[in-house]
């Protein structure tokens, strides 16, 4: 469902932006440098309203809806009205839709940054300061406009890992037909032969340095996942009690005085007897 909801969020959101830079020059609706202009006004006011106006509507919405109920049941009741009343009056918080909703807007915003970076570099500060507004606006909505929701546990971003991935390939691919074939940095006598060679050869090249990056960073750094698989040593022996592999006949005993060690990211060792 995830992949479905991205692909038409893609093209509602980007098909416009696609057109000024790469067909209105061919369409007659611009001039090359204008079409470049456009595009860098239309990011940067995109930017702006989805900071004021996006994350205002978002938190005024539910606000006036809490607002509404809490004054209709104030005139009904008959005493003082409870703190567990009161947050039963605040919207609920779907887990699935607001999820995804709160996730594809950021994924969206992410897009526009990653796809569009060569026409308005200054993207990448309206994303940071976009991203921390609404970080804090998210944090405020689920405190103070929402019902508190149950947590619940998760591995990882799930399938917006893969949709990120994408996205990334894309905005590889994306802003390097901007460079070759929309800023015009390149003299009349050079070909358009040349100008395709030059076109996968940028791709490649930044695919490759993608791909190192990838091979020696890993995804999770060497200090935790040496404490996930000793904590997962402890819990089977500990808790779960299986026995070891070189030693199956050894049963285990009950003792007072086990001592537990765990290696700490800084400083000597943590004792716990159990």
């Amino acid at each position: 469902m995830v992949h479905k909801i991205f692909i038409f969020q893609f093209v509602n959101s980007y098909a416009s932006f696609y057109y000024v830079a790469f067909a209105a020059r061919y369409a007659g609706d611009c001039t090359p440098d204008l079409c470049l202009r456009s595009l860098a006004i239309n990011l940067a006011t995109l930017y702006i309203s989805q900071v004021f106006v996006g994350n205002t509507l978002e938190l005024l919405l539910p606000f006036l809806s809490y607002q509404y109920k809490y004054f209709t049941h104030i005139k009904k009741a008959t005493g003082n009205i409870s703190r567990p009343e009161i947050e039963y009056m605040l919207e609920p918080y779907d887990l699935l839709e607001s999820s995804i909703g709160d996730y594809s807007e950021v994924v969206i915003r992410f897009g526009f940054k990653a796809l569009f970076a060569t026409a308005l570099p200054l993207t990448s500060f309206f994303a940071l300061i976009s991203n921390y507004i609404e970080v804090r606006c998210d944090g405020w909505k689920m405190m103070n406009v929402h019902q508190r929701p149950f947590p619940q546990g998760c591995q990882d971003i799930g399938a917006w890992y893969s949709v990120l991935s994408v996205l990334v390939s894309v905005a590889v691919i994306t802003n390097a037909g901007l460079i070759v074939f929309a800023l015009d940095i390149f003299p009349p006598q050079y070909s358009l032969a040349f100008k395709y060679w030059v076109f996968i050869l940028f791709q490649w090249v930044i695919f490759f340095i993608q791909g190192v990056i990838m091979e020696f960073i890993p995804d999770v750094p060497e200090e935790i996942d040496i404490q996930l698989k000793r904590n997962a040593f402890i819990v089977e022996k500990l808790i779960e009690q299986v026995a070891d592999d070189d030693d199956t006949d050894v049963v285990a005993t009950e003792s007072d005085d086990l001592l537990l060690q765990t290696y700490p990211l800084v400083g000597g060792y943590f004792e716990k007897k159990l």
